[in-house]
């Protein structure tokens, strides 16, 4: 029994061992911003936010990619990247978060020079320049994707038919227009 304890001991101080690095992740930090502001920012319940969180990751990934030339860009290839890459990460999450929820800009913004702060970094971080790339071309790359249409569709309340969506309570389908969405 006690050989048990302490193998559940071991076991357990090895798992929160492992937790400690992941709250230290920029990406992870910059994930929990993103998290804040998307479900801070009154979007469609459903799938629809995660529209916006993998709009955020892929600036994310080509900022971090102009550094680390491991795999390919998503939308744009910048080259000659300098700075810091955890300020190109911040400044790419940053713009893509005020296009998608600009009633929100002065909270991201804020966020953003707290984030740097906590880095040790500053705006004037040559990094922001290659972030601010990526995340223009992540924007540029999705406009007019079909993504939250104004004026929404109407609701769709589903249907008996063969292969037709059926509700399981009384609630409407909340993002009908995500099936029209370019992948």
């Amino acid at each position: 029994m006690t050989r048990l304890r302490g193998l559940t001991g071991l076991f357990i101080g090895s798992c929160l061992m492992w937790t400690a690095p992941a709250a230290a992740d920029p990406i992870t930090q910059l994930n929990v911003i993103a998290a804040d502001t998307i479900f801070a920012g009154g979007r469609p319940t459903g799938a629809a936010p995660l529209l916006d969180f993998a709009m955020v990751h892929a600036a994310i990934h080509d900022a971090v990619q102009a550094y680390e030339k491991r795999f390919q860009p998503y939308a744009v290839r910048i080259r000659d990247a300098s700075g810091s890459r955890v300020a190109a990460a911040a400044a790419a999450a940053r713009d893509v978060l005020v296009n998608r929820f600009p009633a929100q800009t002065a909270t991201i913004h804020a966020k953003y020079l707290l984030f740097l702060t906590n880095h040790g970094l500053t705006e004037a971080d040559l990094g922001r320049l290659v972030g601010e790339a990526a995340a223009t071309a992540i924007i540029a790359r999705r406009a007019g994707d079909g993504s939250y249409p104004q004026p929404p569709p109407p609701p769709d309340l589903g249907g008996t038919g063969a292969g037709e969506w059926r509700p399981t309570s009384s609630a409407a389908f909340s993002a009908p227009w995500l099936g029209a969405v370019e992948p």
